[in-house]
């Protein structure tokens, strides 16, 4: 099955396609058109000592053959199948000729040193070089394995990965599937991302239009001039789309119909992995209904839905049992509906059902802009939904307050944590917990937005709702990276996502998931911290707190053992699945210590994502997004945990010993500190073994443990008639919970004493029974309690693995990652003008053009512009060599020197400068120019793109040239010395190459146009144009 291609097979692949090279040959044998599904642990490739092989090769999608990079020859890659409790030996070798690779473990808990990102945590994989990755495996799940070297992940450089329970799997199926979703475009990877850079509404063709406006689609006159006025389109959902890419599952475009076989009545396991680099999914199969019983690896109670939206390098684990002997589509539908991966579920091979045709397009709303519930349409407060923003309780001073996590299910769509129903429980009769609480409105109490609301005035014109309050996010860096931030951002951990609002049916919500194991730490955090989510969709630039990765000086500290709780808030208007190396955490949804653990969250657009971490694997690790191309405009940082003895402020911690109930789930975590760390006093001392001898690796550096006095467990609550009692899950084993009392009793709420309380509307309410409310066997601990206020330690000496590799290779492969994520160098040569203008028989010729080269900051740029009629020499011409700097989201400052060819005598010019995106999508430029002769000039122009079509744009434009003085030898005049008015229309045959039409108009004014009839020269009028629009 092995079939890789050297540089001259790769350029003669158009002639492969032509010679019947069957499908089968390019895929693993998991991702064969058809799979009957199984149990047992796959035929492909497992064992204690698995050898990966990288290099290019093609890859067949619906028909059409591409390039790509994959493993073992095949791409998409193998599926590794592991057990739980062996130890994994993975040798990776680096066929490819003129570039590093790497292999980073998603999800899996193991030794920093083996996570295998290039520049954090090990040096990178060379060409024609080997690494061994050896890790003991100490957990069960579905996960997948890719690339973090460059942008290979999109080229096919990733699988998936699975790892069986080492005794028997409490998730009882029939048979199983592997639904491995991901996104492939024809273009290369660096071409898809200098598009984004260069236009990053590039591949976006569902913008609004003229025609749509006419045809009453989509937002109201009214409701465009609101977002124009932001300089914000409500249609980018998506930065990459359905224009360029094929969406997939395992492997197989829509036309290729991967089907899994099933017989009815079969309960079928579909392990489903988003292997996509940009695309979230929205996932339905209709006619059935799903059960998710695992997120991100870990099982959860069942809870069953008809969709759930699938953020990129998420996984869900759900049963669905088809009991009629017919075939199923299932639908992966790209979030913003530009098209879709679709696979079939049947009883035999050939079967197809019908394909749902895509849904409307979603459009962005305030609430995605992180207004909260705001009514937009007057400038009261009125309308303001205060319960949606979450900022009803009294301040916290802290990122989450005392409530954080309580939730009393007044939102929408947050619906009981697990579903009774399907589970064949009784529920308890509804008045006892219901009593009461007719009309109330306990979504208030999430807390979601984490204190953002601290100390803001309510009233009328008390609270700023400027989109660039930096005054809302003080910890963010006043940088051109932050277009926005949010002024009210609410928890939406409890919404279905983007175009699920009201979609008529049940849609999964973070909020519904629930542990079905304990949390294996349910101490207090610690402390709380924020994270600010920032980008610039125009600059296409993305960070963490306003700062690139390539822009950042230290990394994230955490200290060993110490517990914080962690908030996100999303200042963009798209969602970004958050990915943290080495960890789980616990999402803060109102379960307490049986919080949904993950290690990747999908933070919803002005929103906010709260969750709990445990810091408890030393090493450096990435954090990033995982949209592909957000990571590598910048998204991205380095967390580090270090031991205790390393850093300042430890024993502001509350450094306690887990109870025996507390005890880290040996699952969860790949061998313990201790055991990591036994014996050794000092890194790298002689005798020390370095684990996998063949990477040239030293020990993990030692830590001082903290012993701390053991703190004791708090006395069980009082007990509870429990309606789980006795009850088995459909097909999972569940263990004995403890009952609770009251979860909230008890609990002090940090700051309260400063606000007038009201009465308590809850006080002696037994929420246990509220739909979306606090389960009764939730516990007191975990996610439910609130936050202390230690101090964060500090910075610590970066860069921990220069203790276990080359401190030489590892600051070579530092550089590369920096220059990849946010410190690249691009370039672009454009002509918004090159045409022929006919005027009275005189046909004329005109051009303007920019060049420039540098970064997202600072540029070189060159500009050039002139005019002449033919037949004749050139009449006008000008270039100018500038220094551009980036001074806000928007707009550029230039300064440098313009020299004219043309009128004679020539002239040199100082110049001063801006250029940039004014409200309401005008763009606008303009300078001042100081001659070598004294002279004082200056220009303003500007244009705006209304488009007809989504190719067929109407441009008008205007530019205005103005003069201090008289200049008789050049015919300026002083004042305002001459006008253009255009209308030109443009097609996009592609957004790089647009030919257009249209008229011109010119006009010389004043002494300007004294100085031309001196000469005999005509003053100006309307002309007809012909030209083309074109950048590279």
């Amino acid at each position: 099955m092995t079939r890789t291609i050297d540089r001259r097979q790769l350029l003669r692949g158009a002639t492969l396609a032509g010679g019947g090279l069957a499908l089968s040959a390019y895929m693993p044998a998991w991702a064969q058109t058809t799979s009957g599904g199984i149990v047992k642990p796959m035929p492909t490739v497992s064992g204690d000592d698995i050898t990966l092989r990288v290099a290019h090769q093609m890859m067949m999608i619906d028909g059409r053959e591409s390039h790509a990079i994959g493993i073992n020859g095949t791409a998409p890659a193998p599926l590794i199948r592991l057990r739980e409790g062996q130890n994994a030996r993975l040798t990776l070798t680096n066929a490819l000729p003129d570039e590093q690779t790497s292999i980073h473990w998603h999800g899996l808990i193991l030794p920093f040193q083996m996570d295998g990102v290039p520049g954090i945590s090990f040096p990178g994989v060379d060409p024609g070089k080997s690494f061994t990755y050896e890790f003991p495996v100490k957990q069960a799940g579905t996960y997948w394995y890719h690339s973090h070297s460059g942008l290979q992940e999109q080229m096919g450089h990733y699988g998936p990965l699975v790892i069986d329970p080492a005794g028997e799997d409490p998730i009882a199926s029939d048979r199983e599937h592997v639904i491995m979703l991901s996104d492939h475009s024809q273009l290369h990877p660096h071409v898809i991302f200098r598009k984004l850079k260069m236009q990053g509404g590039y591949f976006n063709y569902q913008k609004q239009t003229l025609g749509g406006l006419l045809r009453g689609d989509g937002q109201s006159p009214k409701e465009r001039a609101e977002w124009g006025k932001m300089r914000m389109d409500p249609t980018d959902v998506a930065d990459v789309t359905g224009s360029t890419y094929t969406y997939l599952v395992n492997g197989h475009g829509p036309k290729d119909n991967w089907t899994g076989l099933f017989r009815p009545g079969e309960r079928v396991r579909l392990r489903v992995i988003n292997a996509s680099a940009m695309t979230t999914f929205n996932v339905r199969i209709p006619g059935l209904k799903m059960t998710v019983v695992a997120c991100d690896g870990l099982n959860v109670r069942p809870v069953t839905f008809d969709e759930f939206q699938i953020g990129v390098a998420e996984t869900y684990d759900v049963i669905v049992t088809p009991t009629d002997d017919r075939a199923y589509t299932l639908v992966g539908e790209s979030v913003d509906r530009s098209g879709m991966a679709r696979a079939t579920l049947a009883p035999r091979e050939g079967m197809a059902a019908a394909v749902p045709p895509l849904r409307k397009r979603p459009l962005a709303s305030m609430k995605d802009m992180g207004m909260g519930g705001m009514d937009m349409s007057g400038g009261s407060m009125a309308g303001m939904d205060h319960a949606a923003m979450g900022h009803a309780m009294p301040a916290t001073g802290a990122a989450t307050g005392a409530m954080a996590g309580m939730n009393h299910g007044g939102a929408p769509q947050a619906g009981a944590a697990v579903d009774h129903a399907a589970m064949g429980h009784t529920m308890p009769a509804e008045g006892a917990a219901a009593s009461g609480m007719a009309g109330m409105d306990h979504g208030a109490m999430q807390g979601g937005a984490g204190g953002q609301m601290a100390g803001m005035d309510h009233g009328a014109g008390g609270m700023n709702h400027s989109m660039r309050d930096f005054s809302n996010a003080p910890g963010v860096k006043k940088t051109p990276t932050v277009q926005t931030i949010s002024p009210m951002p609410m928890d939406r951990m409890g919404e279905p996502g983007q175009g699920l609002e009201n979609v008529g049916h049940k849609v999964l919500v973070y909020r519904e998931l629930m542990a079905v194991d304990r949390n294996p730490d349910v101490r207090a955090p610690d402390r709380a911290m924020q994270i600010h989510l920032t980008g610039n969709m125009e600059r296409y630039m993305w960070a963490f707190d306003g700062e690139k990765l390539s822009e950042v000086k230290d990394p994230i500290p955490f200290l060993e053992g110490e517990r914080v709780r962690v908030t996100l808030v999303n200042d963009t208007m798209m969602g970004h699945p958050i990915h943290l190396h080495g960890h789980f955490f616990e999402l803060v949804t109102g379960h307490g210590e049986f919080a949904p653990r993950k290690h990747t969250v999908m933070v919803q657009p002005g929103g906010t994502a709260t969750f709990d971490l445990t810091a408890d694997a030393v090493g450096d690790w990435a954090f990033h997004c995982h949209m592909l191309y957000h990571m590598h405009a910048g998204m991205m940082q380095v967390v580090t945990v270090r031991p205790r003895g390393e850093t300042r402020h430890e024993g502001a911690f509350r450094t306690r010993r887990r109870g025996p109930d507390r005890a880290c789930d040996p699952r969860h975590r790949a061998g313990s500190l201790d055991a990591q760390h036994a014996g050794d006093d000092h890194a790298g001392e002689a005798g020390s073994e370095a684990p996998g001898e063949a990477n040239r690796q030293a020990a993990p550096p030692a830590r001082t443990k903290a012993k701390p006095a053991p703190k004791k467990p708090s006395p069980a609550p009082a007990a509870a008639a429990d309606p789980h009692a006795g009850h088995t899950m459909p097909g999972m084993t569940m263990p004995d919970a403890p009952t609770q009392a009251d979860p909230h009793a008890g609990h002090v709420m940090p700051d309260s004493a400063a606000v007038a309380t009201p009465a308590n509307p809850q006080a002696g309410h037994d929420m246990s029974g509220m739909a979306g409310g606090m389960s009764h066997d939730m516990g007191t601990g975990g996610t439910a309690l609130p936050p202390g206020n230690a101090p964060a330690p500090a910075a610590p000496k970066p860069n921990y693995a220069d203790r276990v590799y080359s401190p030489q290779e590892m600051a070579d492969a530092r550089a590369i990652l920096r220059g990849e994520h946010g410190g690249s160098t691009f370039w672009q040569v454009n002509f918004n003008l090159a045409e022929v203008q006919i005027r009275d028989g005189r046909d004329s010729f005109r051009w303007d053009g920019e060049a420039w080269f540098g970064g997202d900051i600072n540029r070189l740029t060159v500009k050039t512009e002139g005019e002449g009629e033919f037949g004749r020499s050139v009449d006008d011409a000008e270039v100018q060599a500038l220094y551009s700097r980036a001074i806000g989201p928007y707009f550029n400052l230039q300064a440098g020197i313009r020299y004219d060819f043309k009128p004679n005598p020539s002239r040199t010019y100082a110049t001063l400068g801006f250029e940039g995106l004014a409200p309401y999508w005008f763009d606008v430029e303009g300078a001042l120019f100081l001659s070598d002769k004294g002279d004082v000039l200056g220009r303003l122009e500007g244009y705006y793109d209304q488009r007809i079509t989504q190719r067929l744009v109407l441009q008008p434009r205007a530019e205005l040239n103005f003069a201090a003085q008289d200049v008789p030898e050049n015919g300026i005049g002083s004042g305002l010395s001459d006008v253009e008015l255009g209308l030109r229309l443009r097609y996009e045959i592609k957004r790089e190459f647009a030919p257009y039409i249209g008229v011109s108009y010119d006009r010389r004014l004043g002494d300007s146009a004294r100085f031309a009839r001196a000469e005999g020269e005509g003053v100006g009028g309307p002309s007809f144009v012909v030209g083309v629009r074109t950048w590279f």
